[in-house]
């Protein structure tokens, strides 16, 4: 009986020993837990930020080389100046340059972090290799065509793609600041890119008077005319009378004229007018309507729709005069004007 007493407390003893080994036990896992989270998320944590900062270097590495081409080319657009030759050579060499940054920049591994702000990154260069690829022969068949139609659609396409490499950078480098704050990385930064200097540069006014700068039209004489190819009159007439030298038009309260014109000369024109004058037998004061056209091309054609004239009715004679112009040093008015004479039903 005394036996199996000890043996009992034995045991009991045994179980205590064992819960207090397996409490430490348990206590010990625990902060040797905590040491390596706590020690490997900071170790983590620092290696992320390593890891930012060095893909951060190489981007702006490969951005500050795309500056510099982008520099050179705004340079020389901006320039003049200089031969052909040296033109097609220093476009070849910004192409080669440009198209060296965009396959560097394919063999950047990003950070996790910052993959998908990689995708816009590889869209920059792209557009900007592919772009200067093409600006050369583009720009040189527009050296050589009469017709700048066609050429300058295809130079404006190709800064067109370059001013959208800009937008694109802009994307890139919103979604890079972004991953920074939330990693609480402030003295790490993309630095800037804009290849484009001037906005819309794209624009056809734009590349028009660049192309015919390039083509020496500045150094031709000078001529400034504008001429009023066609028109037409809503409502249309009914007739026309021979002998009166006259229109007959339906009856209506008031008449609009579609006028086309064109500048004839070689040299960009800007704010002229369009008018239309209405004289009546039967009224002492004309009535006008105008507008003024911002700017046109030289050879270009454009169209202006003038309304509001209102004609005298029961068979009385209306003279309608179409001006388009004058502009300074233009020396023949001859087709500045047109004249149309009608009456109304």
């Amino acid at each position: 009986m005394v036996y199996d007493k000890k043996i009992m407390q034995y045991q009991k003893l045994k179980r205590a020993r064992r819960r207090k080994f397996q409490t430490r036990l348990i206590v010990l896992l625990l902060v040797l837990f905590f040491m390596v989270y706590y020690i490997g998320g900071g170790f983590c944590s620092r290696n992320k930020e390593r890891e930012l900062r060095a893909y951060i270097n190489k981007v702006n590495q490969l951005v500050d080389e795309s500056n510099k081409v982008a520099e050179e080319f705004n340079r020389l657009k901006a320039g003049g100046g200089i031969s052909r030759n040296i033109l097609g050579e220093r476009l070849l060499q910004y192409s080669k340059e440009i198209d060296g940054v965009n396959k560097k920049s394919k063999n950047v591994d990003p950070p996790q972090l910052m993959i998908e702000a990689h995708k816009y990154l590889e869209i920059v260069f792209e557009l900007r290799a592919d772009a200067l690829k093409r600006y050369k022969p583009a720009l040189f068949d527009a050296l050589t065509d009469q017709d700048l139609e066609v050429a300058s659609s295809q130079v404006s396409s190709v800064l067109k793609d370059l001013s959208l490499s800009d937008r694109a950078y802009i994307f890139f480098s919103d979604k890079v600041r972004l991953v920074l704050d939330n990693e609480e990385i402030k003295d790490t930064f993309p630095v800037e890119s804009k290849f484009l200097k001037e906005d819309n540069v794209y624009e056809k006014t734009s590349v028009l008077s660049y192309l015919f700068q390039l083509k020496g039209i500045k150094s031709l004489q000078e001529s400034h005319g504008l001429g009023v190819i066609s028109f037409s009159v809503s409502p249309k007439e009914i007739r026309y009378v021979p002998k009166k030298k006259l229109y007959v038009l339906p009856k209506t309260d008031f008449v609009s004229v579609a006028v086309t014109f064109q500048n004839q000369g070689n040299q960009i024109e800007k704010n002229f007018f369009v008018k239309t004058t209405l004289k009546s037998e039967n009224k002492t004061k004309e009535q006008t309507e105008e507008t003024v056209v911002d700017t046109i091309l030289p050879e270009e054609k454009k169209t202006v729709l003038l309304k509001g004239l209102k004609p005298a009715g029961g068979g009385t004679v209306n003279l309608l005069t179409i001006s388009v112009g004058p502009v300074p040093n233009e020396k023949n008015l001859d087709n500045n004007a047109r004249e149309y004479k009608f009456i109304v039903e």
